[in-house]
């Protein structure tokens, strides 16, 4: 059984910075997990959802929904628009993208603008933030087409 690792040292603007790439990344993975069909992730510690819409808003914005896609086939129609093709792979490998760069810009060095880290804590942070980043290219690297993807070319960018 591994030993409990230490506590990480952040002046509250980093561990402010870190609640807001840490929060990001949560709401990119429900995202993701949405997107590919996996059931609703409940184990989310940094965001609670609050449920505060009312329960009669879906029907009554029903006519107003109606209307606006009644606008949007007029404007279709009349400006000659084609559809858009969304790829899920391609949209979740540029969410897996955006969240890498949100870590590497929270590498020790990108954080100097929110004051220096305490000596014991810049290794800690970089070995998590880089652990980050690693299992995001990972992740990122199962979405690849099976021609593009080679094993062990994962690398550490996205």
């Amino acid at each position: 059984m591994s030993q409990p690792r230490p506590p990480i040292a952040l002046r509250p603007t980093q561990r402010r910075r870190f609640e807001a790439v840490l929060t990001s990344l949560d709401d990119a993975l429900v995202k993701i997990e949405q997107l590919v069909g996996a059931p609703q992730t409940l184990e989310r510690r940094l965001t609670h959802v609050v449920a505060d819409v009312p329960s009669t808003l879906l029907e009554q914005a029903q006519p107003l929904l109606k209307s606006l896609r009644t606008r949007i086939n007029e404007g279709v129609e009349r400006m000659d628009l084609h559809p858009t093709v969304l790829r899920t792979s391609q949209h979740v490998r540029a969410v897996l993208s955006l969240q890498v760069i949100q870590f590497e810009d929270s590498r020790t060095k990108a954080m100097l603008g929110y004051g220096a880290l305490p000596p014991e804590s810049g290794l800690e942070v970089e070995r998590y933030v880089q652990a980050m980043i690693d299992d995001l290219a990972e992740l990122r690297h199962l979405l690849l087409p099976p021609r593009t993807r080679h094993d062990g070319d994962r690398g550490t960018s996205a």
